[in-house]
């Protein structure tokens, strides 16, 4: 859980936030790696390994993610542009926390692109030397030199550790707007490894109200990516219902369409009957 953005403002979640990334470094520097999901991802299947590690031993990473692979961190991206995104630099657009708070990382964290023996280093230290003729490619995503910070709480103290990030692929974990506006599970090539769906965070959602979370759950629903309801979903309540087609094609006004054929097709409105009847178990008043 990271706090939202305006909480940080506050020393009481300051130092909880501090709290948590002196947490991970402890898991960090015992050899674990960590992945933190928000709960507004829908994990659409466990094809993760191949854009974010080496050494797992069912799906090495895929070309493009030679070089991420290898990086300490690894975020979702605020990019809206597929083409853009390719080679995952930073966003194109000067996105803020008002407009989506992933871009909160890209504002606190800066740092070069690594390039040269920076970049060889990187990729001995994954035993990966052999990825590097495709570290130039222009489908490989980029991988940045982080500053140097300390991994602990101010009145510990500790030496600044330096780090390298990168940003994970928006067709393959895609935000609410890729997905629902843009179409990213049925773009071209979605079925391709380079372009496959990983997750689905439920950004660009709804309003921040009580509901929210309600919110982001029904729209997950509408999409079929919620399947996790108890049966009494099913079972309890009323359903409204549309009984047959809701129109059909219509008569061709012969004489205007031949006389002018920008006019458009009739189409005649069928009668609509709605049918309301209870979930089984449940009742309708």
């Amino acid at each position: 859980f990271f706090p939202p953005f305006s909480m940080l403002l506050t020393h009481t979640h300051t130092h909880t936030a501090l709290s948590l990334v002196a947490f991970l470094w402890e898991l960090l520097s015992s050899g674990y790696s960590i992945l933190i999901s928000d709960l507004d991802v829908v994990w659409l299947n466990g094809h993760w390994p191949r854009w974010m590690c080496y050494g797992h031993p069912s799906e090495p990473p895929l070309p493009e993610a030679s070089l991420i692979a290898a990086a300490d961190v690894l975020v979702t991206t605020d990019e809206l542009n597929a083409q853009a995104d390719l080679a995952g630099r930073r966003p194109t657009s000067d996105l803020d926390e008002n407009v989506n708070d992933q871009s909160l990382f890209n504002q606190i964290v800066r740092g070069n692109e690594l390039h040269g023996p920076a970049l060889v280093l990187l990729l001995d230290s994954a035993n990966a030397s052999d990825r590097a003729p495709l570290a130039d490619a222009p489908t490989t995503r980029r991988v940045f030199q982080g500053m140097p910070a300390p991994p602990c709480l101010p009145e510990e103290g500790c030496a600044p550790v330096p780090y390298t990030f990168g940003t994970l692929p928006m067709r393959a974990f895609s935000g609410g707007h890729g997905w629902f506006n843009q179409g990213i599970g049925t773009m071209e090539g979605h079925e391709l490894p380079q372009f496959e769906p990983v997750t689905v965070h439920f950004t660009f959602q709804f309003g921040d109200t009580g509901a929210y979370p309600h919110g982001k759950r029904q729209r997950a629903r509408e999409a079929a990516l919620w399947a996790v309801d108890p049966p009494d979903y099913f079972t309890e309540g009323v359903f409204v219902a549309l009984e047959g087609p809701a129109y059909t094609p219509g008569p061709l006004l012969h004489a205007r369409f031949l006389a002018n054929p920008n006019v458009p097709l009739a189409l005649k409105a069928n009668t609509i009957t709605l049918r309301v009847s209870p979930r089984q178990g449940g009742r309708s008043d």
